[in-house]
């Protein structure tokens, strides 16, 4: 398969003051190989818009020179390992010498001093090796319960579980989430726990895409087909499954049956896998109907 035939998915080095660097780099590598590029998790994290818009910009600039596609999930939360809100300079040399780090005073109260977390609702325990109970439960809680500040909070729970558990922080500017959507390169991604060891709190499994309809629907994010395509036809046919993304003879038959409900937003009444009934009336039914998606 020839290079300007492929795909190549990149995720960026650097998502805050290194995301303008990151985001030429992968420009100019598309430049070079022709390759149609898919920038993953392309997410606006606060305190640096200004970067974020100024690498969507250099986005649009390229569009002439190279093809290259970016995602991103409607939810203002990320899912993070819980040692990454250290400071910067404080994640280095591994879990056993960052931890190691956490117990020597002077290095500990400058991480402190470093730490600057103003709601402790902000932050919820997603996974917690040997600590099962504190999944679900915010900073706040688990730092109230302690009697600390939110910041030595945050320490000992990364004592607790030796840098291993992982948490939803709520990092993202949600409003210009809202406003990057539309972008014609812009496509939809769920990025949620592939696995029990994490709770899915946030919801990005299995809401993912009625939560982006319902933006749509609610607050006219764009016409109601061309969010439709940009989570099905687009998609499709960037990663070269030429027999599904739409409605037509000789497709493939992945069908829903959806509605948007005042409370609820878009709700999934039915659903078909390759012809082949998965919801009706919003109840799963039994079926292996699904196949391995490959490129033709």
């Amino acid at each position: 398969m020839s290079l300007q035939k492929g795909l190549y998915a990149t995720h960026l080095r650097n998502e805050r003051r290194g995301l303008v660097d990151s985001i030429k780099e992968t420009i100019a590598l598309a430049k070079e190989t022709g390759t149609r590029t898919l920038i993953n998790h392309l997410r606006p994290i606060k305190g640096y818009e200004a970067e974020y818009s100024e690498g969507v910009e250099l986005i649009n600039q390229a569009a002439g020179d190279a093809k290259i596609y970016f995602d991103l999930y409607p939810f203002e939360m990320s899912h993070v390992s819980v040692y990454t809100l250290l400071p910067d300079w404080a994640r280095n040399g591994g879990l056993e010498v960052m931890l190691k780090n956490l117990k020597q005073k002077p290095v500990r109260d400058q991480i402190l001093s470093d730490i600057h977390i103003k709601d402790g609702n902000d932050i919820i325990i997603a996974g917690a090796p040997h600590v099962k109970y504190l999944e679900g439960k915010t900073l706040g809680e688990f730092s109230e319960k302690r009697e600390v500040s939110l910041g030595e909070g945050l320490l000992l729970l990364m004592e607790l579980t030796s840098l291993k558990s992982t948490v939803y922080y709520k990092d993202i500017d949600y409003e210009l989430v809202k406003k990057t959507l539309p972008h014609p390169e812009a496509l939809v991604s769920s990025n949620s726990p592939g696995s029990e060891a994490s709770k899915d709190i946030s919801g990005r499994s299995t809401k993912t895409f009625t939560k982006f309809l319902s933006l749509v629907h609610d607050e006219n994010l764009m016409d109601l087909p061309q969010a439709i395509q940009k989570i099905t036809a687009t998609p499709a046919k960037l990663f070269g499954l030429v027999d599904r993304g739409a409605l037509k003879e000789g497709m493939k038959a992945d069908i829903n049956a959806l509605s948007f409900d005042s409370n609820a937003g878009a709700v999934i009444h039915h659903v078909f896998v390759n012809g082949a009934q998965a919801v009706e009336n919003k109840e799963f039914k039994n079926g292996n109907a699904g196949e391995v998606l490959r490129h033709k």
